[in-house]
């Protein structure tokens, strides 16, 4: 069978590592897998950039249009698929913000394929955002939004003639959700009552994501075995709504003359209020699974104040190396042995 995965792009965070996953595993099983993104950023097989967008793709981004009189700034999905030559049965949907997909082609394309859509977060469910968090925007359409710069952005004034269009193109659409909690699952029933729906949580490879020695682990990364190490992961940046970064700065100024505390950054580079401090490592986002497995196994703590999550595969992955993890108290960290952010202060 032919199927089409669709994703912004390749490598990144949680909703790439499905992806790339989802890919590899189709493939193994017979299928003719093929990854569509908007930007590769990787050297994996059968992983293709979809055509760039005729509008400037950087004003395109920023203001994410994605439906009405701009959709044809939007790659055709259908029309890609007859220049190539490849008609997927199915069409595995994941991250479609990003201002590439064209949601009214939603309807369309569940005609001629079945729709399997993997949810990563809440934006199918909102005028914009990637999570609604305390926002009670959805209880009105989304019509008066308090922060149209929340990631995905979107031009203001805009949230809710998109939340409208959305909600068309999902309901006109035969789609298949697949979630990875219970609690999401909650939320899109009651959006599409007449979709179908499955849970299922994201996995991780514990052959990699494993228990390991901390002093052979810090050994290869060059981290003294006389420090306590505590671990971040993700991106962590003023402008980021989905992480704490206020409770970060509180956490740092806290330890800052502490010359046997190391807090450490991955996937955070070169971020201005971080560089202050001299206990602070910030490192590019570590693409090597096993190379991320050692920072884990290297860690003493792992420190993880999110605002919002699905389900949290970076939590998971420091479990899984024998990491304590403090967390915020989220509804996807519910069935989680995490332990209260504030524990941090009790190096």
């Amino acid at each position: 069978m032919q199927i089409a995965l669709i994703n912004y792009t390749d490598q990144g965070g949680g909703a790439e590592k499905v992806a790339v996953a989802a890919l590899e595993n189709y493939r193994k099983e017979g299928h003719d897998a093929r990854l569509f993104v908007t930007i590769k950023q990787t050297l994996l097989p059968f992983v293709f950039e979809l055509p760039k967008p005729v509008f400037p793709f950087s004003i395109l981004h920023k203001c994410k249009i994605q439906n009405g009189k701009n959709s044809r700034y939007n790659v055709s999905l259908s029309q890609h698929f007859k220049n190539i030559g490849f008609l997927p049965e199915m069409i595995h949907l994941h991250n479609l913000h990003g201002g590439y997909f064209n949601l009214k082609e939603l309807p369309k394309l569940s005609q001629k394929h079945k729709l399997v859509w993997t949810a990563h977060d809440s934006w199918p469910l909102t005028g914009h955002c990637a999570f609604q968090m305390d926002c009670k925007g959805l209880e009105t359409g989304c019509k008066a939004c308090p922060d149209h710069s929340r990631y995905p952005a979107i031009m203001n004034g805009a949230t809710g003639k998109e939340f409208v269009i959305k909600r068309k193109s999902i309901e006109r659409s035969d789609i298949h959700w697949q979630l990875v909690s219970q609690h999401q699952e909650e939320d899109f029933r009651k959006a599409f009552p007449h979709h179908q729906f499955s849970v299922v949580p994201n996995t991780i490879d514990l052959t990699i994501f494993k228990k390991g020695d901390k002093q052979l682990a810090r050994q290869q990364l060059g981290i003294s075995v006389d420090i306590k190490v505590v671990l971040l992961n993700g991106k962590y940046f003023p402008q980021n709504a989905y992480r704490d970064f206020e409770k970060v700065l509180t956490v740092l100024n806290f330890y800052k003359e502490r010359k046997d505390v190391v807090f450490i950054f991955a996937g955070t580079a070169n971020v201005k209020e971080l560089t202050a401090f001299e206990n602070v490592r910030q490192l590019e986002f570590v693409v090597n699974p096993e190379t991320m497995a050692l920072w884990y196994q290297a860690a003493d703590v792992f420190f993880h104040p999110a605002k919002a999550e699905s389900q949290g595969l970076s939590v998971m992955e420091a479990l899984a190396c024998g990491l304590t993890v403090l967390a915020s108290n989220l509804s996807a960290y519910k069935d989680k042995p995490i332990e209260p952010l504030d524990s941090i202060f009790g190096l």
